[in-house]
């Protein structure tokens, strides 16, 4: 074998990869309960609401989601629900919404929320309630 083939062997390899990992689903990191998708429209509430409010809002992100994976993780009926119940998860930046308020609206679980810090066990009763199709409003 040449000594050019054998150079270009690793390369070819690498950029084969590379190309292969590009690819690679980016929704991992913006899915909850093992596969439903998370949206977060971050253009909107920089529009709506200035570019400050709006990054605390992309910040609470990651919050949210790990709240919303601990409801199916800590029941089977929670699980099974959410997976029925709900097809996607939108998150929408809402003024008035000081802790995250989430309902049904067709195959969409919304979550309303300002941004900042909020109470994990009472968004994640409030998650159960809609799923359960109760309504509760988390900022009463």
């Amino acid at each position: 074998m040449s000594d050019l083939r054998r150079s270009r062997t690793p390369t070819c390899v690498l950029a084969a990869v590379l190309m292969a990992l590009s690819y690679a689903p980016a929704a991992v990191a913006n899915e909850v309960c093992r596969g439903i998708p998370t949206a977060l429209d971050e253009q909107a509430a920089r529009d709506a609401f200035g570019a400050a409010d709006a990054a605390a809002f992309v910040d609470s992100r990651p919050s949210l989601e790990a709240a919303l994976d601990a409801v199916c993780a800590d029941s089977k009926e929670s699980a099974r629900l959410f997976k029925k119940r709900a097809k996607r998860i939108v998150l929408q930046m809402a003024a008035d919404a000081t802790e995250p308020s989430p309902y049904i609206d067709g195959d969409d679980l919304i979550v309303e929320f300002y941004g900042g810090a909020f109470d994990t066990a009472q968004f994640r009763r409030a998650v159960e309630d809609a799923l359960r199709g109760k309504v509760s409003d988390s900022n009463d």
